[in-house]
């Protein structure tokens, strides 16, 4: 029954996504050539904007705002996730190194797509009663199409995320490695359940971690995220340039693979040069998709309460945001598993089999054996282990942190605040039992509430694309 329901979930994600996927391409190429490939004619300016404005101060009259650094630290809080790590590996074994050249390719127009999602999450945002900035796709839906329905429907597919792919998922990812680093005894109940102890006592700290953070609000919120991300990020690209290091001769290889494989050049004397771009093109761009966020419309709520008040000013941050997280973080775990020297399917197939380096394969996903394996053939298994349970943990947990945001504004903009301390408690509550729970249907529920929240997103940049070039042309003829 429940393999049944999944089967149809599953279904119908294939066939809401299809449209989805033409038009984020549409859309990316559209900004691209309206702005004469921004992403790359301002790309070192976008560089000195950006890094300049993030060690800026906010002043007495910015209360209920981020700082610059904060509102992208918080925005690639939900960004940089164990998609980064795990959703690379299960790209790369699903699509062959080829899917890492779509991810690229979506990526790039991606980039424009998360600079118009802020451009217009400043454009439209407003203040609450507490004096803080509210905004993102509910706010400039409202407001730029005066559409409160399809606001809403963004809103509450947003609602439903925070519990699913940004709440559930995570922590149960969090609590799986963490079980199978720490051997603790299981639990035993009526009915013959039985739960991990590990889990549980990990259930229980990160309630505690997130219940002090959601009560701090964004204040709280900022802070963490200003702190947490950019450490997680240097730890874990420190880790890939040492392991890169010791491989960098495969390096080169690693790149004609990808390219190569991307569109299967060898696979057409064979007949296989369809099903290989196919193959390529959907695991790519699905991981891309999930990497960067862009035409999902979580980032630009973060970015709408920016101090800053140029809209394409805070808008370079979104570009900022997606190369960061697609082109380095990804490109860089790609390489880490495809100079390895495991992914040889045969090999792969008896790492799974025989269990990579004490990683229990019931607990993990293969893209975690994939990482973990990887890592393993430079830094040995036990410090892999402990370094890729690390990363995961940060990464998930940020991801959390972001999330328990995007739901609280959400929230807001369909309740005001009225009971939001009960949404909060709930929040908390996911958080202490997802470990215990089963997350396969909950991974194809999240995909879609993804789509909910995408196809009100995309019809709002459709029809406020000139609000978007007429912003961008009014800042840079300015200077």
């Amino acid at each position: 029954m429940l393999n049944g329901i999944n089967i149809f979930i599953e279904s119908v994600n294939n066939m809401i996504w299809i449209p989805i996927y033409f038009l984020l391409f549409w859309l990316g190429i559209y900004f691209t050539l309206k702005t004469n490939f921004l992403q790359i004619r301002k790309f070192i300016f976008m560089l000195k904007k950006t890094f300049g404005n993030a060690a800026a101060k906010k002043n007495a009259n910015t209360k209920g705002a981020f700082t610059p650094l904060q509102a992208i630290a918080t925005s690639l809080a939900s960004t940089i996730g164990t998609g980064n790590i795990v959703g690379v590996a299960v790209a790369i074994t699903e699509g062959g190194p080829g899917a890492i050249f779509w991810m690229w390719f979506i990526a790039f127009f991606g980039m424009l797509i998360k600079y118009a999602e802020i451009v217009l999450a400043l454009k439209f945002r407003e203040k609450n009663k507490d004096g803080e900035w509210c905004g993102g796709p509910m706010y400039y839906i409202k407001n730029g199409l005066k559409n409160s329905g399809l606001a809403s429907v963004f809103a509450f597919a947003m609602l439903f995320s925070s519990f699913a792919g940004g709440n559930l998922i995570q922590v149960h990812s969090i609590a799986s490695i963490v079980n199978d680093f720490v051997v603790l005894p299981e639990i035993k109940i009526a009915g013959g359940y039985c739960f991990s102890l590990a889990k549980i006592i990990v259930g229980f700290l990160l309630a505690l971690l997130i219940c002090l953070v959601v009560i701090g609000g964004m204040k709280s919120i900022g802070k963490i995220t200003e702190k947490l991300v950019p450490f997680m990020s240097v730890f874990y690209i420190l880790g890939v340039i040492f392991t890169l290091t010791m491989n960098c001769r495969l390096i080169p290889g690693a790149f004609v693979n990808i390219f190569s494989e991307a569109f299967k050049l060898k696979s057409a004397l064979a007949g296989g040069v369809g099903y290989g771009i196919s193959r390529a093109l959907h695991h790519g761009i699905a991981r891309g998709t999930s990497s960067s966020e862009a035409g999902i419309g979580t980032s630009p709520i973060a970015q709408a309460a920016s101090v800053l008040k140029n809209p394409v000013e805070q808008a370079l941050y979104g570009i900022l945001e997606v190369f960061v997280s697609s082109f380095v973080i990804c490109t860089l775990t790609a390489l880490v598993i495809l100079t390895s020297g495991i992914y040889d399917k045969n090999i792969y197939s008896k790492a799974l089999a025989l269990g990579a380096n004490g990683f229990k394969i019931s607990n993990l996903s293969e893209g975690v054996v994939l990482s973990a394996k990887s890592f393993a053939t430079v830094m040995g298994p036990n410090f892999s282990r402990i370094f890729i349970m690390v990363c995961v943990t940060c990464f998930a947990l940020s991801t959390v942190i972001g999330y328990s945001y995007y739901g609280v504004k959400s929230y807001e903009f369909l309740f005001e605040k009225k009971f939001i301390e009960v949404y909060k408690l709930i929040f908390i509550a996911v958080v202490a039992v997802g470990p215990l729970i089963e997350t396969k249907i909950v991974w194809a529920l999240s995909d879609i509430f993804n789509a909910l929240m995408a196809i009100p997103n995309l019809i709002g940049l459709i029809f406020l694309s000139k609000v978007v070039l007429d912003e961008t042309k009014k800042y840079f003829s300015e200077r």
